[in-house]
């Protein structure tokens, strides 16, 4: 079972680097084009793949952005893509991107059916939704899927902009802040190459300390999830899945708070 890494920042990026993952997910919401082949260039010599990770929302502003980078796209090297939606994996293939596509958790995929669906439009690995527990995941994972094991996953996906609603937009991608009537700070990722945003939980997902329940559901691979981390808090999250991974016995529950998900009781 291997472990992948998702980034989005820049500092991220040479962590993941230095660590035993198999492959990286490159976030182009922040990472530009011009900066592609660089990414995978360095991936390679590191011995690991790259994947790009297109936007939750493929709509208008993601196609422009795609057709004007195409070029880019498809002499930068990478190894597969990372799809959140079956739109942004058939617009790649119709530009002529013959590469694998994996299926992220947004993708419908809750039983044999649905993958048989997805397999058939195009992908051939699946992430598993994050919203179904280990019982329930039993049915739909094997070696062709994908655990996302850590992570602030996104609690809303939503083309309004938070920018916009504050002030006004100035049209480069960031991160905002709200907060809930109990006092809980929630960060925005402001993806505003593709005019969306991403309002994430705010604890992370973390089952290293469930190692020995994701090895009986013998996924592919396993996926560190990292949005709003620094350099150090993302190699310390790997380490300590490494750790898990050779002697999950030893891994206890995380410092500070944390969250489930829906891995332990599922989604009613």
């Amino acid at each position: 079972m291997n472990l992948n890494v998702l980034v989005s920042t820049k500092e991220q990026f040479p962590a993941a680097l230095d660590s035993t993952a198999d492959m990286i997910y490159l976030e182009t919401a922040f990472f530009p084009a011009s900066g592609w082949k660089e990414a995978a260039e360095r991936s390679h010599k590191a011995g690991k793949r790259i994947f790009p990770a297109l936007p939750a929302v493929f709509r208008e502003d993601a196609v422009k952005y795609f057709t004007a980078e195409i070029g880019a796209f498809k002499s930068a090297g990478f190894d597969g893509v990372l799809s959140r939606n079956v739109e942004g994996m058939l617009f790649m293939k119709e530009q002529g991107i013959d590469l694998p596509f994996i299926s992220d958790h947004f993708a419908y995929l809750w039983n044999t059916e649905s993958k048989a669906v997805l397999k058939e439009a195009g992908f051939s690995r699946f992430t598993v939704p994050a919203e179904l527990s280990k019982e329930e995941l039993s049915a739909v994972t094997g070696p062709d899927t994908e655990i996302i094991a850590y992570g602030y996953l996104p609690m809303m996906v939503t083309a309004n902009c938070i920018k916009k609603t504050f002030r006004s937009c100035d049209k480069k991608s960031g991160k905002a802040v709200l907060t809930d009537r109990d006092g809980r700070s929630m960060t925005v990722l402001c993806q505003c190459r593709f005019c969306g945003n991403v309002i994430l939980n705010h604890v992370p997902l973390d089952l290293a300390d469930r190692m020995k329940d994701l090895m009986r559901l013998s996924p592919g691979s396993l996926r560190l999830q990292f949005t709003v981390e620094d350099a150090d808090t993302v190699r310390s999250v790997i380490r300590r899945f490494e750790t898990a991974l050779h002697t999950p016995e030893e891994t206890g529950r995380p410092d500070g708070p944390f969250t489930r998900g829906a891995f332990l009781h599922g989604i009613e």
